[in-house]
């Protein structure tokens, strides 16, 4: 009970567990949709501009009095920002890149400045003075100089510039819209595929996602140099100072000075009166309007506040409120701007827009005494001209660094597409196209960098590695064939999607499909090789692509290639229980197929009757002499039905994609029983059953045999080819393609897009090969059937007389003589356990071997009556079969027998797996 009771309990905590951690995963794509979602992109990207632009448009286009609501503006953008931060970091595969998380700090750390409350609350926390108390004057202090004030300014306008690391993030949102459209593109490219692992391979391989990581890449490092560079050089550059203020201050002080109170008893003054007051008006005025533009300019003067030795009163120290020329005042002081403390006044001007100039006399700055604080002299100015200059430049930096970006954007875009992304599409095309479907012949690869020639080809070695994989890529499609097709599919998804260690996934189960499976063979193979020696290979080539093409071109595969022999196949549709109307669909379509392998295998003889370049072997003289008669046909077919397990059969050192049946070995024995019928075609009575009406009608019924491939009693059937008929080449148009319908003269209006939609039964009506290879044959069925029907039902005596009238009406047909020799080794009767069908393998060797022995005996015999020219020599030891057998006929069993023997006991066919071994012996 406890230990069950602590499982219930470990149970329980990994439920939760699992629950929290499905809860945890679902928080992260909530929060992950939201951020990556248009509505907040659009946010952020108007957050981002107003974050780059938003304190120029302030100092340029308005004035104090607006401040309040930019630093509500300004705080809000800085709450977005961080939010923004905190979020991305919880989505840890938002930063690819570390150095992009930093510069995310910095660029939200930027905007700290731009917002007043905080950077007063920093201030108090350092126990510094507000940055609104940086113009309140203590009497006595000296400010600054121009030349350690222009310094600063330029410190203070790099770390401004600091701000332009936004870029990077309005980069980012720019872009991002467009990322969203891609993703979209490739969700619905997901929903497309066959499977999840292609969708995930088409989206790491995609080429203008390749292209578009590589520019954002590059894009936002271009834009981290451009940044660096703008802030350093301000840093770096000399600029002149401008000492106007100062030395205008320093004559000012003198020449009120020079009429100090020596009585008085006033602090280094040594009265020489270099003026009158009228002298010192003029110089004030001079003073107060050295900034105005020009003399037309009308706007106040930049100076707001002058405290100095005032010349009217003795040389005091004093606020010089007004100034005045030719009785006319040119000059006032602003009182809410002037005095030594302005920050409890409502100046209109921000702490920015003023500056202080300050004067002490040399002898004070050489030995300070107490009495010199009440020499410094003060000059306040407005410098919101300046200011407002400055922002209009910062405007135009950030501005045209995003034209720049923006141009560099696309160059590199540019540049990447033609140097990058074009070849590597091409190179991923090829391998989509294997993805997809490995049996699609790829687009040969182009030498586009023909028209980059003076700008990139020197370095561009794309289209070699196009060609490779071409290369390799059609060779892999040439080498598996359709049914390899899957394992290259399933194998270049899994290694470019999964991290594998690049094995091959062979160790699993394999798949069982029904096929039908053809077998053609190359005839009179050994005599070929023999005569032709070297060019058998191109002779061989030849017939193997014709074959090929009218395969292919009727919806077959070619599976394998075994010099001799091909196998191959059409990939019979699975029918399952359940809907009516699907399954009749999916019988009409085997039917279909059915119909597609016989019309194929007929085309293939026609073609290679009529082809051009096969004439000349036809009328080679040593071939024909190897050969022994003229080639009536190159090749013979087999044709059957059944169902086969599709798989990867190998190890790592060698793989090949095999059908694995015993159904592929009664193909290839039946195939061997060509010679023995003397038909280019047979199919078996399981294929049979599949095809139309009008397919079945041009068949004939020749047999029914066992095999030690099969026990179980299969129909043989022929399709009966009249070779002279093919001969007529008149109604072939002039573009016909291989493997394609040829219509009969009387048919040559006929449009057959009609009938396609119900199946090619059509063929057997239309077309010129298929109804004139069987012109003068389909007379002699009825007398054949006939014959059949007495063979199987065991009337061998009847038998006899049909033979007769069957080779009468055509003496060279293979099935009768075929019959004829298996009825005459039992001398017409019927033995005792014939059940309507036979063993092809035992009875053929029987009757081959009886035939060859009574042969051996007459042989014999002709050599016993030549020694004893007058002797009598009894027969009677000679078989019943010897006496009626001729020479001629003993001749032909003997080379019969010697074909058979080699083809059933040498032909080296495992009749398991229907795999031919390497050692194939000749069948001719």
């Amino acid at each position: 009970m406890e230990e069950k009771e602590k499982t219930n309990k470990r149970s329980k905590r990994k439920k939760k567990k699992d629950k929290n951690t499905k809860s945890q995963e679902n928080y992260f794509k909530t929060i992950r949709a939201i951020v990556e979602g248009k509505t907040v992109t659009i946010i952020m990207f108007l957050n981002t501009l107003f974050a780059l632009v938003g304190d120029d448009i302030r100092l340029w286009l308005f004035t104090k009095d607006f401040d309040l609501y930019f630093n509500i503006l300004f705080a809000i953008s800085l709450l977005l920002f961080v939010l923004e931060l905190l979020f991305n970091s919880l989505i840890r595969s938002i930063y690819a890149e570390p150095i992009f998380f930093y510069l995310d700090i910095i660029a939200t750390l930027s905007l700290v400045p731009d917002v007043e409350w905080l950077m007063l609350l920093l201030t108090i926390c350092i126990d510094r003075p507000p940055e609104a108390e940086s113009n309140d004057i203590a009497l006595g202090s000296v400010v600054s100089s121009s030349a350690a004030s222009g310094r600063a300014q330029r410190l203070i306008k790099s770390i401004r510039l600091i701000r332009l690391i936004r870029i990077i993030k309005l980069y980012k949102y720019a872009v991002k819209s467009n990322t969203e459209e891609e993703e979209a593109k490739l969700r619905e490219q997901k929903k497309l595929s066959q499977t999840a692992q292609q969708a995930a391979l088409k989206r790491e391989i995609e080429p203008s996602r390749l292209g578009k990581v590589m520019s954002d890449t590059i894009i936002r490092k271009v834009i981290i140099g451009i940044l660096i560079m703008l802030m350093v050089l301000p840093l770096i550059t000399y600029a002149g100072i401008d000492y106007t203020m100062e030395y205008g201050l320093d004559k000012i002080f003198w020449f009120g000075r020079s009429n100090c109170n020596i009585i008085g008893g006033d602090f280094y003054c040594t009265r020489d009166n270099w003026l009158t007051q009228d002298g010192w008006n003029e110089i004030l005025y001079f003073f107060s309007d050295s900034t105005k533009i020009n003399e037309n300019d009308n706007k106040a003067t930049n100076l707001l506040w002058l405290y100095a030795p005032d010349y009217s009163q003795n040389g005091k120290m004093a606020e010089i409120t007004s100034i005045q020329r030719n009785d006319e005042q040119v000059w006032k002081q602003n009182d809410e701007c002037a005095g030594f403390k302005i920050s409890n006044k409502n100046c209109k001007y921000r702490t920015d827009e003023l500056e202080v100039v300050s004067f002490i006399p040399q002898i004070c700055q050489k030995e300070w005494k107490d009495d010199c604080k009440y020499l410094v002299s003060y000059a306040r100015y407005s410098i919101r001209d300046a200011v407002v200059n400055e922002a209009i430049l910062q405007f135009a930096t950030t501005v045209f660094t995003c034209l720049i970006i923006s141009v560099a954007s696309l160059l590199f875009a540019s540049d990447t597409q033609n140097i990058i992304v074009k070849p590597i599409t091409k190179v991923v095309k090829i391998i989509l196209r294997f993805v997809d479907d490995p049996l699609q012949q790829p687009d040969p690869p182009n030498t586009f960098e023909d028209d980059l020639k003076d700008s990139t080809s020197k370095y561009l070695k794309t289209t070699e590695l196009e060609k490779i994989i071409y290369r390799i890529g059609t060779l892999l499609q040439m080498s598996f064939g359709h049914l390899g097709a899957n394992i290259i599919r399933e194998n270049v998804v899994l290694l470019a999607t999964t991290k594998n260690d690049n094995s091959l996934e062979i160790m699993k189960a394999g798949r069982r499909i029904d096929a039908i499976f053809m077998v053609c063979s190359i005839n009179y193979y050994s005599s070929i090789l023999e005569t032709l020696k070297e060019n058998s290979v191109v002779y061989i080539n030849k017939v193997a692509k014709i074959v090929h093409q009218c395969v292919h071109q009727w919806d077959g595969s070619i599976n394998r290639n075994d010099g001799e022999y091909y196998l191959l196949t059409w990939k019979l549709p699975n029918i399952e229980g359940g809907e009516h109307e699907k399954n009749q669909t999916l019988q009409k379509m085997k039917t279909e197929l059915a119909d597609k392998s016989l019309i194929a295998a007929v085309k293939v003889i026609a073609e290679l009757r009529r082809s051009s370049e096969l004439i000349p072997y036809y009328r080679n003289p040593n071939l024909t002499n190897a050969i022994g008669r003229n080639i009536d046909s190159c090749v013979s077919f087999a044709i059957h039905q059944g169902s086969t397990i599709e798989g990867a059969i190998g190890s790592e050192y060698k793989i090949d994609a095999c059908y694995l049946s015993p159904q592929i070995a009664v193909t290839y024995r039946i195939q061997r029983l060509c010679k023995h019928y003397d038909m280019p075609i047979l199919i078996t009575e399981n294929l049979y059953n599949l095809m139309s009406l009008k397919a079945r009608y041009t068949l004939r019924k020749i047999d029914v045999i066992v095999m030690k491939e099969s026990q179980d009693p299969k129909g043989i059937f022929s399709f009966d080819v009249s070779y002279t008929s093919l001969d007529n080449t008149e109604n072939i148009p002039e573009d016909h393609q291989t493997g394609e319908l040829i219509k009969l003269e009387q048919y040559a209006n006929i449009n057959i897009e009609g009938f396609k939609d119900q199946g090619v039964d059509y063929m057997f009506t239309l077309d010129n090969d298929v109804v004139e290879s069987q012109s003068n044959i389909q007379e002699f069925n009825p007398i054949f059937r006939q014959l059949f029907k007495c063979y199987i039902a065991g009337e061998w005596g009847d038998a006899f007389e049909c033979i007769q009238r069957c080779l009468e009406c055509w003496e060279d047909d293979g099935p009768t003589k075929a019959i004829q020799f298996y009825l005459s080794a039992f001398q017409y009767q019927q033995p005792n356990q014939w059940n309507g069908y036979r063993n092809i393998e035992d009875d053929l060797n029987k009757i081959y071997r009886s035939r060859i022995r009574a042969q051996q005996l007459d042989e014999q015999s002709q050599e016993d009556s030549k020694n004893q020219k007058n002797e009598h020599v009894s027969h009677g030891r000679l078989s019943v079969l010897h006496r009626e057998a001729s020479m001629e006929e003993s001749k032909e069993n003997r080379s019969a027998y010697n074909r058979n023997e080699q083809s059933t006991d040498f032909i080296g066919l495992d009749s398991k797996t229907g795999t031919i071994n390497s050692n194939i012996t000749d069948v001719n």
